[in-house]
């Protein structure tokens, strides 16, 4: 049986081309092309010279392409990729909401949401940048997370929505200042309302705070007292009109 090889180096000086050939090949042309969410995918694909760096040759004559470069296009566009969403399902709803009180037809309804789409990619976009930046060139910042409920609820919003922006806010968390790692506000999507809104914080429909289960204040048992004998006399005198009535 026939093992499958890729094609090997036709020349001695290919062996010692540098591995980052390819990656170098990217990182330039991502430096001289904004990046959109269109292009995005393309920005960070290699794109080799399979002449020259033996690393990515492999037998694409086998079944029928007639160049290599297929590895990287079509290939990897329609077997290694996968769509990924730009926001939070509650955040773009929020954007749908708002634009939707705006535009006046679905032209512009559609237009304002292509504008809104490059807007949100951008703000991402310019964090995750910074974030590169400041954790490769300063890795101790990883040794420095945020505090742990700050780090749990960005994680927890990631493993849920898998979306560029809760990306961008997981490891943004670690390059954000110190006085500003509050934890994040909890999802709106179920709001939290209390069982008796006249209740809350242990007040009274008047305002006044009720006492606390299972203790009893002095000013209460006093006017249990007083209760009790304003009681006792009203009762007092209900006999003595009854004595008082004719013919008793």
């Amino acid at each position: 049986m026939t093992k499958l090889v890729c094609r090997p180096p036709t020349k001695q000086r290919d062996l010692a081309l540098p591995v980052t050939r390819a990656v170098q090949h990217s990182s330039s042309i991502m430096a001289n092309v904004s990046p959109t969410a269109e292009n995005y995918l393309g920005l960070h694909t290699p794109q080799p010279d399979y002449d020259l760096d033996d690393r990515w040759r492999w037998p694409y004559w086998k079944f029928g392409f007639e160049s290599p470069e297929v590895l990287f296009t079509t290939l990897h566009a329609d077997y290694n990729s996968m769509q990924f969403a730009i926001q939070e399902p509650l955040f773009w709803y929020r954007d749908v909401c708002e634009i939707a009180n705006i535009a006046q037809n679905r032209g512009e309804f559609e237009a304002l949401l292509e504008q809104r789409k490059q807007r949100r990619f951008d703000e991402a976009q310019s964090v995750w940048e910074r974030a590169k930046a400041l954790l490769t060139a300063e890795p101790s910042r990883l040794k420095n997370p945020p505090a742990a409920e700050v780090l749990w609820v960005a994680f927890i919003t990631l493993a849920r929505n898998l979306s560029f922006d809760s990306l961008v806010k997981y490891f943004g968390s670690y390059i954000a200042n110190d006085n500003d790692r509050n934890p994040p506000l909890p999802p709106m999507s179920v709001e939290a309302r209390p069982a008796n809104p006249d209740r809350r914080k242990g007040k009274t429909r008047s305002g006044q705070a009720t006492p606390s289960h299972g203790t009893t204040t002095r000013s209460s048992k006093i006017s249990k007292t007083r209760l009790k004998r304003a009681g006792s006399q009203v009762e007092l005198r209900r006999s003595q009109r009854l004595r008082d009535r004719p013919g008793q």
